[in-house]
Order: structure tokens, then C-alpha cells, then sequence
């Protein structure tokens, strides 16, 4: 998403979405590589962003079905968080690349993509898509060492627990 506001501010020296509309008709391929990356980012299905918001808020609900009201509190409002985040990207959206262009200053040009722009957006919008069609690629690499933290994790604190239950006698 930075790399897409780079563009754009390169082009312009300006950052401000009140100031643009209507881009798809002049930059369509910047537009498509915008919009991928906005419903990556939203966690959208098929984007990569999807199995970590999904890992996310499955563990979240998981952990607070047997816990206080502050255990459910808390995923609820990353769930509320995810939802209004939605409506910002999906704003942005309609008010930049759709409805009539305009542009502020009538002096900024606004080509497509150049050729340095293709080499850098291309390959990261193909991560987007790989990671998201095939999340193991990522995960099955990590595996190896989340299970061994876990176990860590669970030694120490069983370790911990033993040691506080002996101070206590």
C-alpha cells in the first residue's frame, strides 16, 4: 500500500484522497494493482491477508468462549475494527478511482504504470495471490518453529506453575 501511494505521490506531491477522482480512467493497471492490494489488505478471501485475519479471530473467539466478559470483549471489538477498516478501504475505492476524473491540479500528469513501477507492483501482486490461493506455501515454513515456541512456552510455564506451587507449601 505504500508502494501504491509512492506512485501516485511521485507523480503529484500530494497524498490527499479529496484530491483525486476518477484515476481508473487514466491509470487503469495502477487502479487494478490498488484495488488488489486494498482487498488484501481488507483480508478478503483468495488475498493473503485472508488466513492470517481468519487464524487471527478464529483463535480469538476460541480463547474467549470460556472466558470473562473482557475475553469476548476483546475479539468483538477486533471484529468491529475489521468491519470499519472495510468501509474505509471500500470508500477510498469509489472516491479515487471511480465516478468523473478529476485531479486538483490540472498540470499533474498521471500515466500508467512505467516500466520501474511493473517490475516492483507485479511480483507483489503475485505474492498476494499465491499466498492467498495457497497459504501452506507460508505456513507449513513456520510450523516447525510456532510448534516449538508453543512447547517452550508450555514447559517453562508448567516449570513456573511447579515452582510458585512449591513456594506456596
Amino acid at each position: 500500500l505504500f508502494l501504491m501511494a509512492g506512485v501516485l505521490y511521485d507523480r503529484t506531491g500530494d497524498r490527499m484522497i479529496a484530491n483525486y477522482s476518477g484515476l481508473a480512467s487514466k491509470m487503469p493497471w495502477f487502479s487494478v494493482a490498488v484495488v488488489i492490494s486494498f482487498f488484501a489488505a481488507l483480508g478478503l478471501p483468495g488475498f493473503s491477508g485472508f488466513i492470517a485475519e481468519f487464524l487471527v479471530l478464529v483463535g480469538a473467539f476460541d480463547g474467549a468462549i470460556n472466558g470473562s466478559i473482557v475475553d469476548i470483549f476483546m475479539p468483538i471489538l477486533g471484529l468491529l475494527g475489521l468491519v470499519l477498516g472495510a468501509a474505509y478501504f471500500l470508500w477510498t475505492i469509489q472516491r479515487m478511482f471511480f465516478g468523473k476524473y478529476w485531479v486538483r491540479e490540472e498540470s499533474w500528469l498521471l500515466p500508467d504504470l512505467n516500466t520501474r513501477e511493473w517490475i516492483m507492483i507485479v511480483p507483489l501482486v503475485l505474492l498476494v495471490l499465491l499466498f492467498g490461493i495457497f497459504p501452506n506455501l507460508l505456513l507449513d515454513l513456520a510450523n516447525e518453529t510456532v510448534t516449538g515456541f508453543v512447547d517452550y512456552v508450555n514447559t517453562q510455564g508448567q516449570e513456573n506453575l511447579d515452582l510458585i506451587n512449591a513456594v506456596e507449601r
